[in-house]
This record gives C-alpha cells, structure tokens and sequence, in this order.
C-alpha cells in the first residue's frame, strides 16, 4: 500500500496577521484602562470587571489572539443574521 502523499512544489511561508493593526486592537488598547477604571468606580451594572476578563484583554494585548475560557478562540459570524445573543462562533 503506497501511503505516500504528493505535496506542493512551493511551501507556503508564514506571514503574521498583525492584529496590532486591526480596529479591534486598536479600540481594546485606546480604551482598555478607562472601561476597567469606570467598571471599579461602579459606572456600570454590575460589580465591574470580573479578574479573568481583564486578565484576556490584557493578554489579548501581547499576543493580538482573543482566547476564551476553555481555550476556544473566538470567530465573528458571517451571517446576515445571527441568532439572538449570538454574535460569533466559539471554535
């Protein structure tokens, strides 16, 4: 049995998506400090921030990779109309 599998003359090369560029990461590193500081002072529902969201963003931050608990990552749907509460797939 020949198990051998043909592969591509040309490898593709790894390019880093540079998420530091992305709106996203922009939006997170502008406003990040002032959401915790208004969420402590109690500007929002709630006992503000819990220690484990704080601790994504901030990681979001040095890697640019938004990971959810249970390590899933985070992908945005493309449907036109997501179901109700659902605005991403967790993979």
């Amino acid at each position: 049995m020949d198990l051998a599998v043909e592969t591509p003359a040309r490898c593709s090369v790894y390019r880093r998506r540079r998420p530091e560029r992305t709106p996203l990461y922009r939006a997170v590193q502008g406003h990040l400090e002032t959401y915790l500081a208004l969420a402590r002072d109690g500007h929002t529902d709630g006992d503000g921030v819990p220690r484990y969201v704080e601790g994504e963003f901030r990681r979001y931050l040095e890697c640019g990779i938004p990971r959810l608990r249970g390590g899933g990552v985070y992908q945005p749907t493309a449907s036109p109309a997501p179901a109700a509460g659902s605005a991403g797939t967790i993979f």
